[in-house]
């Protein structure tokens, strides 16, 4: 995750600089991230989850991005729940 500690600015400014070395190389670059505001920089998006690998469409960004926040929501439903009780 090469922005995760970093902020907006910087964060942009590495995935700027990762864009040009990919077209300059004509490389792939391999990127895991939570941030979902670079998911549409990606040529290709596969989700791992629970082990699980699902290969997704060019057009399944905001679905994805949808989706991760419901279940995001859905986790910490249950997490406040389960401290209630």
């Amino acid at each position: 995750e090469p922005t995760g500690s970093l902020d907006m600015q910087r964060g942009d400014q590495i995935m700027a600089l990762l864009q040009s070395y990919q077209a300059k190389l004509n490389t792939t670059i391999i990127l895991v991230t939570h941030n979902l505001e670079y998911l549409p920089l990606a040529h290709r998006l596969i989700r791992v989850q629970d082990g699980v690998c699902t290969p997704l469409g060019r057009d399944a960004i905001r679905s994805t991005a949808e989706s991760i926040i419901s279940d995001m929501r859905t986790r910490m439903t249950n997490i406040t729940k389960a401290r209630r009780s």
